[in-house]
């Protein structure tokens, strides 16, 4: 179940690894968790859904500075801060296994995606559209090499960069108001209910890349080898 929820996040979080083309603002997603498949008889399905009651996610843009943060119910927590001007990263975890800080530079991750083998996709555009907090929205599907699905709602009308990142999401053409991830029969379905073209907390707070006090500093290649 773990290694279910985290490979599901780790899927998700590349969402969040953007910047608008925008002056600053923030996105703000409700999450609902649910099953391929209601009728299975899987009790760690269950209890994965049941503990990622009340997930939400938010991402906070301003020049060159994103933050991106899943609160996945009484799960964990991640956060993901990319400075682009210092080429600074520090992402930042909570849960079961303590509160975490891996520091990072865009550079660091650049050499590590080099090594790895660049995962295939396939992206069908669906000739489908739909209104969203007053965006026109399309439909794309992105279907990964070991079958996993994302339906995504993207509008073109707020424009996007990506920070130093590889992504699976820098296949759609467009910003993302609505996603749904399909990792291993769970499903999480992510909406945005909020969008605003500033900031609700100072960009000093928000994009800080020092480690907090109380965090178990680790390095990206520490995170490898713990299959992340």
């Amino acid at each position: 179940m773990k290694k279910l929820i985290l490979s599901a996040l780790l899927t998700i979080l590349t969402v969040g690894f953007t910047n608008a083309q925008l002056t600053e603002g923030e996105v703000k997603y409700t999450i609902e968790a649910s099953a391929d498949d209601p009728s299975a008889d899987d009790p760690s399905m269950d209890m994965a859904v049941a503990l990622m009651q009340g997930s939400k996610m938010a991402i906070y843009f301003s020049g060159e500075k994103a933050r991106t943060e899943l609160d996945m119910g009484s799960m964990m927590s991640m956060k993901i801060i990319v400075d682009g001007d210092s080429e600074k990263i520090l992402m930042l975890m909570g849960g079961m296994m303590g509160e975490i800080a891996i520091p990072s530079t865009t550079k660091e991750l650049e050499e590590l995606e080099e090594n790895d083998d660049e995962p295939e996709v396939d992206l069908e555009l669906i000739d489908e559209s739909k209104k969203i907090l007053g965006y026109t929205c399309k439909k794309a599907i992105l279907t990964n090499e070991d079958g996993s699905e994302i339906i995504y709602w993207y509008t073109t009308e707020i424009e996007f960069n990506r920070i130093g990142q590889t992504s699976m999401s820098s296949e759609v053409p467009g910003f993302p108001l609505e996603f749904e991830v399909n990792q291993g029969g769970l499903i999480m379905s992510f909406t945005a209910t909020e969008f605003n073209e500033t900031l609700s907390d100072d960009e000093e707070t928000l994009f800080s890349t020092e480690v907090p006090e109380g965090y178990t500093v680790m390095t990206m290649e520490d995170m490898k080898g713990m299959g992340m």
